[in-house]
């Protein structure tokens, strides 16, 4: 009896199935953009301004960004990174650190984003526990360990949903970016290009 090899490539396509996810998704396809701002009126006092996603098109993108989070996804970005340097030439990989170097920027390395009270202590916030928080509080399933960290971000108003929308916009633009990379590694074609403007926002993360 023959046992099949794993397939050294799984990684990769299980990321090109995210990635395709993420491409065809309502807010990347029409290439939508987020904006945040605010104001002190005399008469209306101090307002916050904020243009985001369509509920239903961000939820669709949180589902694919999902996918290339986890941690025990088949699609992880920073494994996927891994593998895909194993399949090319080392003058390659510096693109592939590059792309990898933004996700940890992103999720890791943006510095407190939020603070608050949580059962009394004061908490910070990261990118990454941002999401997190979000994700198990609203989108995989009810996890209710989080629900008062997530209570505590949404007391910052339209500013929380900006800046987790902010967030998977950029994730998504790291993602799109590998894939171009995968593509060519197996020799298959690039998702197409986004034609609207581009799924990001100017707020620095």
């Amino acid at each position: 009896m023959t046992i099949p090899k794993r397939d050294p490539d799984l990684r990769l396509r299980a990321f090109r199935v995210a990635a395709r996810q993420i491409r065809e998704a309502g807010p990347i396809a029409a290439g939508a953009r987020i904006e945040f701002g605010a104001s002190n009126d005399p008469e209306e006092g101090f307002q916050e301004h904020a243009t985001l996603l369509d509920p239903d098109g961000f939820r669709s993108l949180a589902t694919a960004i999902r996918l290339v989070t986890l941690s025990k996804s088949p699609g992880n970005l920073p494994r996927v990174c891994s593998d895909l340097k194993r399949r090319l030439p080392s003058e390659q990989h510096q693109a592939v650190d590059d792309i990898r170097n933004r996700y940890d920027r992103i999720l890791d390395k943006s510095g407190t984003l939020f603070q608050g009270p949580v059962n009394g202590k004061l908490r910070q916030f990261s990118a990454r526990q941002v999401l997190h928080t979000w994700l198990n509080a609203r989108l995989a399933h009810y996890v209710p360990d989080v629900q008062a960290d997530h209570d505590a971000l949404s007391a910052a108003g339209a500013y929380f949903p900006f800046i987790l929308q902010a967030i998977v916009l950029k994730l998504a633009g790291c993602a799109l970016d590998l894939d171009d990379l995968i593509a060519s590694a197996l020799g298959q074609p690039r998702l197409a290009r986004i034609t609207g403007g581009k799924p990001e926002t100017p707020m620095m993360l």
